[in-house]
């Protein structure tokens, strides 16, 4: 009688309610981690649209994980009411458990279960189930379950590989391998060294089967493969059936057939692996829904975890109770298995180490192969067959093509090929796909991958499988690497960004547009738009376009489109080329046609025929044997000889229309009436009547043409127009005409070489001719580097010393008291012994006590500041050796010296005037300037100051290095509230000009030095609006105007050097006068040190410069080589005003060491001046 065991009493029977709240992943975590069921979900691969057959003792279909999990193809035929569904309800729900919030998931939660129930002997049995596992799978090899791919078999038999299993279930195994069904199967749980006889060692008796069997081993994920412990205790093995066994985790929360919310807290034994592996293949195939079974267990074998290196070298698996019909299996061991070398790692053991290892295990009195312990040597794929079930790695695709699961058919004479069929999905393989070869026949051939099928398959690893890729329908996408090459026979073969050695193209297509190929062969359609080929042959249609590049060779026997991208390298052509775009370097050896429509200028053709079409520009480097022109012919000077123009010489010649244009980016020195050979023909020369002999190659150009018959010689000779003429250049204005006019005498009559000015059109002879103006034009007296900013950092300082009065400098000597009223003059002259002798009181003045009792020290002790005037002497400073010391006498007689020194820094722009074209002048500077205060009293001071500055100022290619020299006086008073400054200074300035003048043909440098001067007169007046002294907290306020009167001029010069556009410049005198109203808004600061810098007060200056007269310094200028000096007005750059703020700090450092700091910007219409000053005062 037959005695097959019911697999599913290794788990715990507990039975339960599972929160609401509780995640549903996190209830199997350990084991859905260790297979990277996460990593598969978040690529969003989920089991949809996959059925999953469960060939058990019935599913409860009403259990909440499985409610809307059930195929449309159940019956309650198949899954029978009377089964007893306690085992198949797990299994089902670890396959698919519905993902709702509720208890837990299964692997694939949005697949689909169809339960076929067996009658197992189990105890339950079900006399109306199927009685043979058979009879379930000869129903699923049927047409109607075509669209289930997987069938879950959590059954095994006593009985054990080697021994035969029944033929009736080998033949229903090979109808469902038939079918391309992957049938997973339980290994068995009785600590066998082989797996059950069926269904999961039938591929052991069956070819068929061989490639659609998985074997299921269960591991205990709760330890790692480095512990001796990571086997169950009670699986079965994978000895004799290597090649089909995959291992997966145990112990998972299951649902329960016993209620509709109740689950099994531990469904264990391989009856659970099984469905692990089974969920893993329903996602894999939600993945890859073309792939059939088998290929579906190539993914799962090839990306299994095999790194055991990692792993213990010896594992054990304790004596357990396994239970089996009517009790437990008595004769049960401790079984060891000791990892050798036959995988490549472990060690080999000596008995001494396996007793050492048993003893330190169970005890001292073990030994190996007794009645309690068998050890074996075993390797890794023994026990693990192919390894771990990795998912996440799965749904990346094949981790390798094993040619030990291809069938004859797929070894076409040199390799195997992994054949896959697309049937009109798109898929992504993003692992590093390897190669295994066959062990056993061809071990030399390599496996390669052969897509069919409509669809889209991109290979984005890094792939190291030898053999070809070839492609005959669809599109294969390459975005990572081959170390093959790919063969196109149909279909489309797409770089996308990786590399592969040669493509081939004999029927289909070949589309570029990143990555790296070396080798292109195209016999078909090739298009390129990005990307990188080494070499092309090229029989076919190529097209290269978009940033493609061909970069060694090219050889085209067919039609070549250079649409775009580049072409460099040697390159053959005999056939039809397209010169269209992009670009392309070298020399085109041609036996073909070449049909250019573009511009053919850094590259060049040798033989064969050149037809320069219509849009078709063509430069004179070319040697076709036959040129047929439509287009243009480019005019260009021979190399090192810009005098001359380079010839076209070919065979034969036919100049059908088109025309001569000049080399606009290197143009040639012509020469007014001088003719020059442009075209020479070794045979025929034909010269069509739309080819014009007479044209204009510029605006100011003239071209005729004539042909010489014998000596088969095209000519040009030039004519240059007047530029001056109204008829050429009818919008120049008078100044620009005047211009214009000497250019045409030097050039025609002079013979000077200025044939540049002509290459222009009319918009490019105006911004030439302006431009020389502009750079005639002199500085204004605003950009010098030291002009208002020498003058303004005065100013500053002396303002700076009328606002930070130290109230004991500005008040004299007020340490002196005598009781009084808050409003009358003091009653007693307590004080009388203090004053010199015989000094009337009231030739002191007093005033109130302020709000800082800075002379507390001079009262009598403890008289209250409020009782008490101060005091202070109007004429002389008769209490000096009173006052604290440095502190100043106020309106006493005497001088009191100062000495300070200022740094500072500018930067500028200056914008051009459009008419010129030039870009906006930019200047730099750095100066430094010197003063010494001669304080005669606390309301008034002169100074005497010198300063130095350069500065360089840069337009385009021009450049001007200015020095500045300043000398001068200033002074500052203060009456009440009216104060009132100002400033003399004298200058000199020194100039150091370079001047590029860039005409079409050439580019002249034009030097000069020469000098000037300055005279710089200002006065300010301004009212203090609060009372003085200030105190901390005080804002102070004053508005004033200014007046500057200055006047510079400028030495006349003459550039240097030999060029025909040298300029003499005539000197110029200026005299401008500018009104400044403004406004200083100021803070005293309390008191507060920053690193030994007290800061005192803080500022804003906003001033506004508006120019009254002058201040638009003009001047003319000729070329230095015309003896009549017609000279031309320079260009006007007057600018009316401008605008100024300024931010200030000012402080001390000690009483006798002060800093302050400046940064102001001036913004004017034409120009912006960006200035930072740092003055230090000292006091003597």
């Amino acid at each position: 009688m037959k005695n097959f065991s019911f697999l599913f009493m290794l788990f715990f029977l507990f039975c339960g309610q599972v929160s609401a709240a509780d995640e549903e992943y996190n209830v199997n975590q350990i084991p859905y981690d260790a297979i990277g069921a996460a990593a598969a979900y978040s690529a969003g691969f989920t089991g949809k649209n996959v059925t999953v057959a469960v060939v058990d003792n019935g599913v409860f279909t009403s259990h909440q994980e499985l409610i809307g999990q059930i195929s449309t193809l159940q019956t309650n035929e198949y899954n029978n009411e009377e089964a007893p569904k306690s085992h198949g309800t797990p299994v089902a729900g670890i396959i698919a458990g519905k993902k709702d919030g509720l208890g837990m998931h299964g692997i694939a939660y949005d697949a689909k279960i169809v339960s076929f129930a067996l009658n197992l002997d189990d105890g339950e049995g079900c006399p109306s189930c199927y009685q043979s596992p058979a009879e379930a799978w000869q129903i699923l090899a049927g047409e109607t379950f075509d669209s289930v791919k997987i069938v879950n078999n959590s059954i095994s038999y006593d009985v054990y590989l080697p021994t035969s299993a029944p033929s009736e279930h080998i033949n229903a195994l090979n109808a469902l391998a038939v079918k391309d069904k992957l049938i997973v199967a339980s290994a068995g749980n009785n600590e066998r060294l082989s797996p059950t006889y069926s269904p999961a060692g039938s591929p052991y008796f069956s070819a068929t089967l061989k490639n659609n069997v998985i074997s299921a081993i269960a591991y205990n994920p709760n330890y790692s493969p480095s512990s001796p412990y990571f086997l169950e205790n009670y699986t079965n093995l994978a000895q004799y059936a290597q090649e089909w066994s995959l291992a997966a985790p145990v112990g998972i929360y299951a649902p329960s057939s016993s209620g509709t919310t109740a689950y099994n807290d531990s469904f264990a034994g391989t009856s659970a692996a099984a469905p692990v592996i089974s969920g893993a293949a329903a996602v894999v195939s939600s993945a890859f829904p073309y792939m059939g079974g088998k290929q579906i267990a190539d993914v799962l074998f090839s990306t299994a975890d095999k790194n055991y290196a990692s792993f213990s070298n010896y594992m054990l698996q304790k004596e357990g109770l396994i239970q089996i019909p009517g009790g437990y299996e008595p004769s049960h061991k401790n079984q060891f298995l000791f990892f050798g070398t036959e995988d490549g790692y472990g060690k080999n053991w000596t008995d001494a180490e396996k007793l050492a290892v048993v003893r330190s295990e169970l005890g001292a009195g073990y030994t190996c192969d007794s009645e309690t312990v068998v050890c074996v040597d075993v390797s890794y794929a023994d026990v693990f067959g192919q390894g771990l079930l990795n998912l996440g790695k799965a749904v990346r695709g094949p981790g390798y093509f094993d040619a030990n699961r291809l069938v004859s058919a797929d070894y076409d004479g040199n390799q195997y090929l992994y054949p896959v069929n697309t049937q009109g999905y798109d898929s992504i393989w993003s692992n590093n796909i390897g190669e295994r070869r066959n062990i056993s026949e061809h071990p030399e051939a390599p496996v390669g991958l052969k897509k069919s099928g409509s669809g889209t398959l991109t290979l984005a690893g890094n792939n190291t499988y030898q053999g070809e890729t070839i492609v005959t329908e669809g599109v294969l996408r390459l975005k990572g690497s081959l170390a093959g090459n790919v063969s196109v026979s149909g279909g489309t073969f797409y770089l996308n960004g990786g590399t592969v050695p040669q493509i081939t193209s004999l029927a289909g297509t070949i589309t570029i547009d990143g990555g790296q190929v070396q080798n292109v062969v195209n016999a078909a359609e090739a298009r390129q738009s990005g990307g990188t080929a080494s070499t092309v042959e090229n029989t076919g249609s190529f097209y290269l376009s978009g940033t493609g590049k061909i970069t060694n060779s090219l050889t085209n026997d067919g039609n070549f489109y250079l649409n775009g991208g580049s072409l460099s390298g040697t390159i053959g052509n005999s056939g039809e080329f397209y010169l269209n775009g992009g670009t392309f370097s070298g020399v085109i050896q041609n036996t073909g046609t070449v049909r250019n429509s573009s511009v053919l200028k850094t590259g060049r053709v040798a033989g064969g025929t050149l037809i320069n079409g219509e849009t078709g520009t063509l430069y004179p480097m070319s040697t076709p044997d036959t040129l047929t022109n439509y287009g243009n012919i480019v005019l260009s000077p021979v190399v090192g000889n810009p005098e001359a123009i380079q010839p076209i010489n070919a065979v034969d010649v036919n100049l059908i229309s088109g025309g001569f244009v000049l080399d606009q980016n290197n143009l040639p020195r012509l020469r007014d009436g001088v003719s020059y050979l442009v075209v020479a023909a070794s045979g025929e020369l034909f010269v069509g009547e739309d080819f014009p002999l007479t044209d204009r190659i510029t605006q100011y150009i003239s071209s005729q043409a004539s042909v010489n018959s014998t000596e088969k010689t095209v000519s040009v000779s030039l004519d240059f127009l007047p530029i001056a003429s109204s008829a050429n250049s009818s919008s120049l204005t008078p100044e620009e005409r005047k211009t214009a006019a000497t250019i045409d005498r030097l050039f025609k009559q002079n013979g000077l070489n200025l044939s540049g000015f002509y290459f222009f059109d009319q918009a490019g002879l105006k911004k030439q001719i302006n431009k020389m103006r502009d750079q005639a034009r002199p500085l204004q007296f605003s950009s010098l580097p030291l002009s208002d900013k020498l003058t303004r950092g005065v100013q500053t300082h002396i303002f700076e010393r009328q606002l930070m009065k130290d109230p004991l400098r500005y008040e004299g000597r007020m340490q002196y008291y005598s009781p009084s009223s808050k409003s009358s003059q003091p009653k007693g002259d307590v004080y009388k012994q203090y004053r010199p002798g015989n000094a009337p009181q009231e030739n002191y003045r007093y005033k109130m006590p302020q709000s800082k009792d800075v002379y507390q020290q001079y009262r009598p002790e403890n008289a209250p500041q409020e009782e008490y005037r101060y005091y202070a002497p109007k004429k002389r400073d008769v209490y000096r050796s009173f006052r604290p010391k440095g502190h100043s006498g106020g309106q006493a007689f005497g001088i009191r010296k100062q000495a300070w020194g200022q740094m500072l820094y500018h930067q500028g722009t200056l914008k051009s005037d459009g008419a010129t074209g030039l870009a906006s002048a930019d200047s730099t500077g750095i100066g430094a300037m010197f003063g010494w205060d001669f304080v005669y009293s606390d309301n008034f001071l002169w100074g005497l100051t010198a300063g130095y500055a350069q500065s360089a100022i840069e337009q385009g290619q021009d450049k001007t290095d200015v020095t500045d020299w300043r000398l001068g006086t200033y002074f500052s008073g203060q009456k009440d509230f009216i104060s009132i400054d100002g400033a003399l200074m004298f200058g000199r300035q020194s100039y150091d000009k370079t001047r590029m003048t860039v005409l079409p043909t050439e580019t002249f440098k034009s030097t000069a030095s020469f000098s000037g001067s300055s005279i710089e007169a200002t006065l300010n007046i301004g009212y203090d609006i609060q009372s003085l002294p200030l105190q901390p907290g005080d804002m102070s306020f004053r508005p004033y105007v200014g007046l500057t009167v200055s006047k510079m001029s400028q030495d006349a010069y003459t550039e240097q050097g030999n060029s025909d556009v040298n300029l003499s410049v005539k000197a110029l005198n200026d005299t401008s006068v500018t009104t400044s109203p403004g406004l200083i808004a100021g803070f005293v600061m309390d008191e507060m040190m920053i690193l030994g810098f007290q800061p005192e007060y803080v500022f804003f200056d906003v001033r506004y410069d508006y120019l009254l007269s002058g201040g638009n310094p003009k001047t003319q200028a000729y070329f230095s080589k015309d003896a009549l000096q017609a000279s031309f007005d320079c260009l006007d750059n007057k600018e009316k005003s401008a605008f100024s703020v300024g931010f200030g700090i000012n402080g001390r450092f000690s009483q006798q060491t002060k800093l302050n700091l400046l940064v102001n910007q001036r913004s004017g219409s034409k120009s912006t001046v960006r200035t930072i000053s740092a003055s230090l005062i000292y006091s003597f």
